[in-house]
């Protein structure tokens, strides 16, 4: 028997974004937009950061524009995958959670970065301060 894998293919129309996700330059940018939310757009948001990427999850008006950033959102069907808004699994994105949660559990941001499939784990997802947020502004030492 043939074994499937899962990719990510192109969608229209892409779908309403849930979750915003920065890079390296992207990330810093993304931090210094969010730091010019309004306290209650801000306390509507959830963040984390690690290894140059800052992801922020909230309602689709207060997700900032950034350049460089990617916009993801999630599936009724698989309500903890998140994939870029223009992307969906080639597989039915219940059952790529499920393959993935064995490894990976809780909800993830699986997207292609740097020609690469990236996984990256949002449990940790937490009301943003603004001292973190404005710690991730600075572009950390070589």
């Amino acid at each position: 028997m043939a074994q499937l894998t899962p990719q990510l293919v192109p969608c229209e129309p892409p779908r309403a974004p849930q979750l915003v996700l920065g890079h390296g330059a992207a990330a810093r940018a993304l931090a210094g937009r969010l730091l010019q939310l309004a306290d209650t757009e801000l306390a509507a948001m959830s963040c984390a950061a690690g290894e140059g990427w800052l992801v922020a999850r909230g309602p689709s008006e207060h997700l900032p524009w950034v350049e460089g950033v990617v916009y993801l959102a999630s599936f009724a069907e698989a309500p903890e995958l998140y994939v870029p808004t223009w992307q969906r699994p080639n597989l039915p994105p219940h059952l790529v959670m499920r393959g993935l949660q064995r490894s990976q559990p809780g909800p993830l941001a699986w997207l292609r970065h740097a020609g690469e499939d990236v996984l990256i784990p949002l449990a940790s997802l937490r009301r943003p301060g603004r001292r973190r947020l404005a710690s991730l502004c600075v572009e950390p030492p070589e």
